[in-house]
């Protein structure tokens, strides 16, 4: 027991990058409050991330937005990460913490919009799927009638 005890305290020094990432990892996981909060948080910022990368990929008009809006998109929900992590933990001062709370808050906003402007844009598409058809077999009627015609 007084073997197990020291490789997991603080009685010897942890002297490989894997025993410190072990030991890092069974004292952050003690809590499981704090890895449910960790998995939680990477999925939501995962999801969200993908509906805006999505939404940049379908409002590209052209192949250099088509490049620069899913990462221009995805960047809003990292960038509110970091604020809301490190800017609030490092800033001592009220008004830079403020400050950015209030720019979080705006990025966190944008990036509500990013997934609802997705979803709408989803639903439209959708919605004009049977238009597409309908005018698809048209156009392929009307192709006929002009061979029709031409014979």
């Amino acid at each position: 027991m007084a073997n197990v005890n020291s490789t997991l305290g603080n009685a010897m020094p942890a002297k490989s990058i894997p025993e410190r990432i072990a030991l890092f990892l069974f004292k952050f996981v003690s809590n499981w409050r704090l890895l449910l909060a960790f998995v939680l948080i990477l999925s939501l910022t995962a999801i969200s991330t993908t509906f805006n990368v999505l939404l940049g990929t379908i409002s590209g008009a052209d192949d250099i937005s088509k490049m620069i809006l899913p990462a221009g998109y995805a960047l809003l929900d990292l960038s509110a990460l970091f604020l809301s992590g490190y800017i609030s933990m490092k800033a001592f001062s009220i008004w830079r913490k403020l400050f950015a709370w209030l720019w979080f808050g705006f990025l966190l906003c944008l990036s509500l919009w990013a997934a609802a402007s997705f979803t709408l844009a989803i639903d439209s598409m959708t919605q004009n799927q049977d238009l597409e058809r309908s005018i698809d077999q048209k156009r392929t009627e009307l192709i006929t009638l002009n061979s029709d015609v031409d014979v």
